[in-house]
């Protein structure tokens, strides 16, 4: 719920009240669940290609919001952003 500066709040990002800077953009964080994952373990999986982990993940919280039957949208990744 709190943000640890720099990063935003999972909390923010989630409700969608943080907004990508221009630099956030140009690193490829948008506010998705890609970011979320960013902001928790973005030094350790972001910036690097894909990986089973991350694969991992996001096929849980597909399945979950296919339960729900709720869009998930675009971005569910972090291979492509730049860690905080």
């Amino acid at each position: 719920m709190t943000p640890e500066s720099p990063k935003p709040s999972c909390h923010e990002v989630v409700i969608g009240k943080w907004m990508p800077s221009d630099v956030d953009r140009s690193v490829r964080r948008v506010s998705a669940y890609g970011t979320i994952t960013n902001i928790i373990n973005g030094g350790v999986e972001c910036w690097m290609g894909s990986d089973a982990n991350g694969a991992d993940r996001i096929g849980f919280y597909k399945r979950y919001y296919d339960i729900l039957n709720v869009s998930y949208g675009d971005h569910l990744d972090c291979y492509e952003q730049k860690p905080f």
